[in-house]
């Protein structure tokens, strides 16, 4: 025991800020030298060894909660680190949502333009359609006249045919009645 206020006592002395605030307060032990001997010796010297019993389970109360506190920081670290890895997968999920947007952007647009070229020269090629139908409208216009003209050409050759053939066919039985009368003479 006596080891015990020993260590508390050089600790005290190396370093104050490690003894407890209660034992701060105190006055400083001093050696049986300095005191006189009274008959109060022995309460003095059990009120000390009270107090430095104290002290060490004080400190040793102290170390125990270091050591907890020691725990709780480690604990609270681990915690940080996950949570920054959460973090940092967070992170590198949205860059790469991020970047796929992008380039799905960029194909868009590309697809965009495509398709705004596409009906650009499918708008010059309807433009283009729409006169050669002009062009063809008036053609047929000219082509059916030219039908009807043609046609009535050959309606009249038909009717012009038919009226030699009903000719030749009257000259023919004409021939034939002044043929028959000779032979019947």
């Amino acid at each position: 025991m006596q080891l015990g206020l020993f260590l508390v006592l050089g600790l005290a002395a190396a370093s104050p800020g490690l003894v407890p605030d209660s034992m701060d307060a105190q006055p400083e032990l001093s050696t049986s030298k300095d005191l006189p001997m009274s008959k109060d010796m022995p309460t003095d010297a059990d009120a000390t060894q009270q107090q430095v019993e104290a002290s060490i389970s004080q400190v040793e109360a102290d170390v125990r909660k270091m050591s907890t506190f020691e725990e709780d920081v480690r604990r609270n670290l681990l915690e940080q680190d996950k949570v920054k890895q959460g973090i940092t997968h967070a992170l590198g999920y949205f860059r790469r949502q991020e970047e796929l947007a992008q380039d799905e952007r960029d194909q868009t647009h590309v697809k965009v333009q495509r398709l705004e070229d596409e009906v650009a020269s499918l708008q010059h090629r309807i433009k283009s359609l729409e006169a050669d139908k002009a062009t063809l409208t008036k053609d047929k216009a000219v082509l059916a006249e030219a039908n009807k003209k043609v046609l009535a050409q050959v309606n009249s050759i038909f009717a012009y045919g038919q009226a030699v053939q009903t000719g030749l066919a009257f000259k023919g039985l004409a021939i034939e009645q002044n043929a028959t009368p000779m032979m019947n003479s």
